[in-house]
């Protein structure tokens, strides 16, 4: 008789009770109130049907959990029923620099798995043992050597982009900040 692993109900579905041993995600709220965008504590909450309607009506920011290829945690910006014209440029900036830093450092680490795969399997292919720190090291360095240029590319666009979209929140704050005071 073969055996099973234990199946635990959640909700009316039968899950198998090593997934409940697995830790649950963070989930952060950062305020848009002033000061510019406080963190909130971090609240530990499940991922829900509950949790996730509930998110989805926040009135803050909410940052998920880490991508598990880029390593970049999702950001949901709030959208206020009310959003000036300066806080709508200034939230869809934030969305479309997102998405580079996302896609720069998730095609990055695509790249290292598929160098560092590549590699492990020619130094075991040939020595016939598992690799040394010594021979992880040369690969890293050679690694990090053949991608200097493109890391300093995305310095440099990173650095543009979060310096250039200080006068762009600057006002998206001011806006609503002058719509919080002009509403009371």
């Amino acid at each position: 008789m073969a055996s099973c692993a234990p199946l635990i109900s959640l909700a009316g579905v039968l899950r198998p009770a090593s997934l409940l041993k697995q830790p649950r995600p963070f989930i952060y709220a950062v305020t848009t109130a002033p000061p510019l965008a406080q963190v909130v504590v971090a609240q530990r909450r499940r991922t829900s049907r509950r949790s996730a309607v509930a998110l989805a009506d926040a009135k803050t920011d909410v940052i998920g959990p880490p991508d598990q290829v880029s390593g970049v945690r999702p950001v949901r910006y709030y959208v206020p029923a009310d959003e000036s014209d300066e806080e709508r440029a200034w939230r869809e900036w934030r969305e479309r620099v997102d998405r580079g830093h996302e896609q720069f450092w998730h095609d990055n680490n695509a790249q290292f798995e598929e160098a560092k795969s590549a590699f492990m399997k020619q130094l075991t292919g040939d020595t016939g043992g598992p690799p040394t720190e010594d021979d992880m090291d040369h690969f890293y360095r050679q690694f990090l050597l053949e991608r200097a240029e493109q890391h300093r590319a995305y310095q440099r666009w990173w650095l543009r982009e979060n310096f250039s979209m200080l006068l762009p929140a600057l006002r998206g704050y001011l806006r609503g900040t002058n719509r919080r005071t002009s509403a009371d």
